[in-house]
Parts: structure tokens; sequence; C-alpha cells
């Protein structure tokens, strides 16, 4: 079995988890490691940061789900399954919590994965018609005045139809693995992330009928600005990349041709971690 294995450094400082894991599974396992730890980590094989994914059969994060999330996007195209060790706060993406990892057998453990293939998301920003950039997302992509100050205006479409002209503080269309992120914390509903979805939530809008939607996953939703240029409104993609928008520009998000693939140690159905997570 190959296995890459990929720390957070900030939450594994002293890389304590990580040498104890790498410790479980270099018995059976062969264990790549970015090339950075050298080092810093033993393991089999060093590799630069975009080779992880090459021909492992898993890929084992430690961290929460931002780690996870990050990696997850790279593994996609590899179809290399991530397996998430939570050491942070939620961990909703996290396959197995990190004590429940060291209290077993690791390799009847990894034996017993569970792969579950998450829908992601593609997003192509526009610009005097011409394509400037292309991004990814397993969990959303959101469209945000940084300004708490000024409302903006979002043109909004499915599949060359008008879903209305919001006025809000932004918008964000997610995935069903991201209907428990950001969208649930601005009233979005919380859907089943075995099911083919796209989510269009705003964000704190300005009007009296102003919902989340809920489309079918082959949709493609179009966003346009219309707004100030003094405004300043970024785009985001599961919380990463920043890129700041201007007036006219159109953004189309659509079903990513790739797909990720999740895999814990658990036999939790969704609204068991759900409660679980939100502490109910």
């Amino acid at each position: 079995m190959k296995v890459s294995v990929i720390p957070n450094r900030v939450k594994d400082k002293d890389l304590r988890t990580t040498h104890a894991v790498i410790e479980r599974l270099k018995m059976f396992a062969t264990i790549t490691v970015n090339e950075a730890l050298q080092n810093i980590i033993e393991a089999h094989a060093y590799v630069p940061e975009d080779a992880l994914f090459l021909g492992q059969d898993l890929a084992l994060i430690l961290g929460g789900d931002g780690t996870l999330l990050t990696a997850a996007r790279q593994a996609a195209p590899y179809g290399v399954p991530v397996l998430g060790i939570n050491l942070g706060n939620v961990g909703f993406l996290a396959g197995v919590e990190k004590d429940a990892f060291f209290s077993g057998d690791t390799e009847e453990l990894l034996s017993a994965l569970r792969i579950e293939e998450r829908m992601m998301l593609t997003a192509s920003v526009f610009r005097d018609g011409r394509k400037i950039v292309t991004y990814s997302a397993l969990n959303d992509v959101v469209l945000r005045n940084v300004s708490a100050s000024s409302l903006i205006h979002l043109k909004v479409q499915a599949d060359d139809h008008l879903i209305a002209n919001y006025t809000a503080d932004g918008i964000i269309v997610a995935t069903p693995t991201g209907s428990t992120a950001y969208s649930f914390a601005a009233g979005g509903p919380a859907v089943h992330p075995g099911m083919e979805a796209i989510l269009v939530t705003p964000i704190c809008p300005h009007m009296l009928h102003a919902r989340p939607i809920v489309l079918p996953g082959k949709s493609t939703v179009e966003i346009e600005l219309i707004d100030n240029p003094k405004q300043q409104i970024y785009l985001t993609a599961d919380g990463t990349d920043n890129l700041p928008l201007l007036p006219g520009d159109t953004i189309s998000i659509f079903r990513a041709v790739h797909t990720a693939k999740i895999a814990s140690l658990h036999n939790h159905m969704f609204f068991e971690v759900l409660r679980q997570k939100l502490h109910q």
C-alpha cells in the first residue's frame, strides 16, 4: 500500500502526531511525504508537493477541514482517496478522530475504509468576454464584498434562466459537501453529501423574497457583477484564492469533471455526524 502523509504544521507544530502516524504505517505501507520535510520526517520517498498524489493508494491528511479541502482538490484528478485525521475543531470532513485512529490496529482499520465520491465545482471567471482564471472547489465558491458598509448587486442565472437580481453582502454557491459549511451558517439547508446538487445561498440579502435555492447537479450557475467600481468584491474557492473582481465580470459555476474521494474509518451516517459536530 502506498500512502502519502500530509501534515498541518500549524495544528501539529512539533509533528509529534505525524511521527506517531508514520510509525504505525511503516510496517505495512510505503510512505511518501513532501520533500520539504526530508530532514524532519523519516519516510520511504520524498517528492515535490505537486507529486504527492502520483501513484498513491491513499493520502492521509493530519489537520482540520481546511487542510483536507486543499488535499482533496489536489488529489481529485489522480483519483486518490483522502483520509482526514481530525486535529481541528469541527472536522466535518475528517474520516476519523485522532484518538480513534490510535486506538486500534492501523492496518485493519485502513483495510475497512469506506470511500464516498463527492461532487466538486468548477468556477471560471470571464472579463471582457475572455476567461481569465478557473478554480475548483469541494465546498463552495463565494463572492463577497469585503466592506460591511455597502451591499453588492448580482444578477444570478441558472442554465440561462434568471433566478434573481440580488442585493446582498454576497452569494455562496455550494456543493452538498459544502452545505454544512458557510452556506449553512448563512441560512442554507443541510444537504446529504451523496446528492448531486448545487446550492445558491445569498449572504444577508436586503430583500424580503430572497431564499436559498437548490438546483440539479447538472446546472450551470452564472453570476454577473453589476456594481460600483469602488467596491472591493472578491471570489474565493473553498476559502482560498481571493481573486478581486470588477464590475461586469461574469462567473460560470458548474459541476467539475473530477470527483473528490473522501475516505472514512467509521460507519456514522450523515445525520449522526451532523448532530455530533454541531453538539446537539
